[in-house]
């Protein structure tokens, strides 16, 4: 890894110092204040509240709250329905959902017909585009859909409004594009077979924070594999009364469950843990609206008489109005969940100062045929570096190595503990500076094309004091121009190296997860993953991304958590909200009960490394007072269990940069009488050996 020295921060605050000492002591103080304001958006490591409020990571929010949502239209009895107006009921009477539907100014969002857009891909691509033909035609396709409800008939008596409708990838990584083609709101689904749940997360938000859109996730509880006769099938959770999710379940017969069909199983789909970790994780992450998917049904339990139909069960509807339908295990999660919600409305605003760009025309993370750009191109070594890089500050979440997505079955990835935490945010290429400004660092990942207008984006970039990273092949393709940039400022090169070269015909049809997986014997996957093993030189490439990022994260974090558990960031007015994900100790498997192991149980103690002073701290989900050692924070976290850590500081000592800027640049007036080019210099030196002690890398 190659770090260059700190310079470009310098230029405008030693332009300006030397104009101090050539005009004199007042106009000098006021033009140094001036710039010192102006070139230290990055002087501190750490973002300030004020400025991280007023920047773009500040997303907007759909309806100014968090709203939990039922999927498909409001809950009304204007629907028709007797069974989801009892429904409607029991949700906002036992605190289960957001009752927009009692609302009547909340903008009810509406499932686009482009909603999944990217399952359709099929039909406009092919192995013979280019990656930017490619771009072009998936544009064009997404284009074609009009903005009408995807389910009109869900929508009865509601007036539909342009303003209203959201657009939503399945198993893909697109949402980067429909955000810049055309939505209201991003949308993404979690759960089901979706690998890379983080990373996928990591795109979806940086395409809100490049676009200014709010985000909505869909938490899908279905979920496949092979039954105990050898049988690929789906199946989705639901409970019978007095049934907790360690129950032995009903097994499905194997003609009831197959591709394609989703039959309701007890104890079927993903674990209660799962689902409720991920709301957790997409609330905590600055999503506007998150659906429960099917809530509808696995929100409640249902008679024994039900269990062997397969199919929906019917709503239990107690003839008492009086009398409370009885929770399953995801619907006592899901009131658990709603009053954490209701409790803490403030969360914050997410802290991502770990800015990744990938190529415009790069279609990473297609349907499942992963790392082929846009599903159906040849991958080149890029597209495979970029699959590693998600690998690695995911660990294995991106299931390299491993048949997608006969992997998923079994939830082990999808959600992961990540040694930096998920503190990161995708954009494109042809992101604005402001929206590059707002990242303290940036890593450039995989296949992008250097066009003029961006390397004047990324040189404006490190001269404005930001850290930029880019792969031993980005930095050959720049050339004499990435020497250019490196005099400017902070820069790091990762990967690959003049002794370390990377492949020169990597074996590409190894990378590349088979399309025809779906119906695929347990055997005949195990053949294929024996072959797909990682090589000396990928492995070689995921070690110098986590020496990077180990860099980089003891400079940008302002906090250092100790435990194998995932970890997100909120920073408030008065501190910082660290939600502490275990995602250890549960086993699920698409027809089994859930297997749960207590010593699984993660010990964590968050330090803070911002140079406040830790205060108090309290936990939302238990409602706890925590007693600080300093500045840190131990807690132990159940496995599978979420814990949410408030801790309030004090407001941080300035630092005395400041006045030393100042006195930088009078000093040769007050003491020495240089002029001219002679003051200049002796101020930069001077200026330049105090925001190296001052910190970066």
């Amino acid at each position: 890894m190659n770090v260059q020295p700190t310079n470009g921060r310098l230029s405008m605050l030693s332009r300006t110092i030397a104009l101090a000492s050539q005009r004199g002591l007042v106009a000098g103080l006021a033009a140094v204040a001036v710039a010192a304001n102006a070139s230290h958006a990055f002087a501190n490591s750490i973002i300030p509240y004020a400025n991280l409020s007023s920047s773009p990571l500040n997303i907007p929010q759909w309806s100014g709250q968090f709203t939990f949502l039922n999927y498909g239209g409001p809950w009304t009895v204007a629907r028709g329905d007797p069974a989801l107006t009892r429904v409607a009921l029991e949700a906002q009477t036992q605190g289960l959902l957001t009752p927009t539907w009692n609302a009547p100014n909340f903008i009810e969002p509406v499932e686009s017909v482009d909603s999944e857009w990217d399952t359709g891909l099929q039909s406009v691509l092919n192995s013979a585009l280019t990656p930017g033909e490619a771009y072009t035609a998936a544009k064009q396709y997404y284009l074609q859909g009009n903005h009408t409800p995807l389910y009109p008939g869900e929508y009865t008596g509601m007036t539909i409004k342009p303003n209203e409708y959201y657009s939503m990838t399945g198993h893909s990584f697109y949402s980067v594009y429909e955000a810049q083609w055309g939505t209201n709101m991003i949308g993404i689904e979690l759960g089901e077979q979706i690998i890379g749940s983080q990373a996928k997360i990591a795109y979806a938000r940086g395409a809100a924070v490049q676009n200014g859109l709010p985000l909505f996730a869909d938490i899908s509880p279905w979920n496949a594999g092979f039954n105990a006769s050898g049988t690929w099938g789906s199946t989705i959770p639901v409970f019978e009364a007095g049934q907790n999710q360690y129950t032995t379940p009903t097994n499905v017969p194997p003609a009831a469950a197959v591709f394609g069909s989703s039959s309701y199983n007890w104890n079927g789909g993903h674990s209660p843990s799962l689902l409720s970790r991920l709301w957790y994780v997409t609330w905590m992450s600055g999503f506007s609206v998150v659906v429960p998917e099917d809530c509808q049904v696995n929100f409640f339990a249902y008679t024994p008489s039900q269990a062997s139909s397969y199919v929906a069960p019917t709503i239990f509807v107690p003839t008492n109005p009086k009398q409370r339908a009885i929770l399953s295990p995801i619907g006592a999660d899901a009131q658990k969940f709603m009053s954490v919600v209701d409790a803490h409305p403030n969360i914050g605003i997410p802290y991502t100062p770990f800015g990744v760009m990938v190529g415009q025309y790069s279609g990473f993370g297609g349907y499942d045929t992963f790392p082929a750009p846009w599903d159906y191109l040849q991958p080149h070594l890029g597209d495979r570096e970029t699959e590693l890089f998600w690998n690695t500050v995911f660990p294995n979440s991106m299931a390299v190595g491993e048949v997608l997505p006969s992997n998923q079955a079994n939830e082990s990835t999808n959600l992961v503990a990540g040694p930096y935490g998920d503190t990161f945010d995708t954009v494109l290429s042809n992101a604005s500076h402001a929206t590059l400004a707002a990242f303290p660092t940036l890593t450039l990942v995989g296949n992008i094309t250097f066009t003029p207008t961006l390397v004047s984006e990324l040189e404006t970039y490190v001269e404005d004091g930001g850290v930029l990273s880019v792969s031993y092949e980005q930095s050959l393709a720049l050339g004499g121009t990435w020497t250019k940039i490196q005099a400017l400022g902070k820069t790091n090169v990762y990967g690959f190296s003049a002794s370390e070269p990377p492949p020169t015909s990597p074996d590409t049809a190894r990378w590349t997860n088979p399309a025809s997986v779906w119906g695929m014997t347990p055997s005949q996957i195990a053949q294929i993953e024996a072959t797909d093993q990682l090589q000396p030189y990928e492995l070689y490439f995921e070690s110098q991304v986590q020496n990077l990022f180990n860099g980089l994260a003891k400079t940008y974090l302002p906090v250092r958590v100790n435990g194998n558990v995932e970890y997100l960031i909120n920073r408030t007015s008065k501190g910082w909200v660290i939600t502490l994900v275990n995602d250890l100790g549960v086993t699920k498997l698409a027809y089994d009960p859930v297997q749960l192991d207590t010593t699984d149980a993660q010990s964590v103690a968050v330090t803070l490394t911002d140079g406040q002073q830790l205060l108090q701290a309290q936990e939302w989900v238990t409602g706890s007072a925590l007693i600080p050692n300093g500045n840190t924070v131990s807690i132990t976290v159940p496995a599978g269990e979420v814990r949410i850590l408030d801790l309030v500081t004090t407001a941080p000592v300035p630092e005395p940069a400041s006045l030393l800027i100042i006195l930088a640049g009078l000093l040769p007036v007050i003491t020495r009488g240089f002029r001219g080019e002679a003051g200049y210099e002796w101020a930069r030196r001077l200026q330049s050996q105090r925001l190296r002690k001052l910190g970066g890398n």
